[in-house]
């Protein structure tokens, strides 16, 4: 996490972590509960297109590009073309039932 991203979570409110953030639409429904929200999205498009612009729109959303592995650093991340919910760091998993998958994209293991 960035330093504005962990200044967010030192504030003194209710916060709650979307892991997997995808569409933004839990972080949305977790801010209507007053919580303050890290959303963390892996899939570098995804992350551009729905949630960093979650955290223009609302100051009480926070967002992190990021994914969890076993690598340290910047890693390879595998994307589904069938749908989002098998995007991986796993190439195995990214291409379970035969997907063709894009390997073009590296994401920060923030583990």
């Amino acid at each position: 996490m960035d330093n504005s991203t962990l200044k967010f979570t030192q504030l003194k409110r209710p916060l709650a972590f979307d892991l997997g953030a995808y569409d933004g639409k839990d972080s949305l429904f977790l801010r209507s509960k007053g919580y303050k929200v890290v959303a963390v999205e892996a899939n570098p498009k995804r992350y551009l297109c729905k949630i960093k612009p979650l955290s223009y729109i609302c100051s009480e959303i926070a967002s992190e590009n990021a994914c969890i592995s076993k690598t340290n650093g910047y890693v390879d991340f595998f994307i589904s073309k069938s749908t989002g919910v098998w995007d991986s760091c796993n190439k195995e998993l990214a291409e379970r039932k035969k997907n063709i998958i894009e390997n073009n994209n590296k994401v920060y293991n923030c583990t």
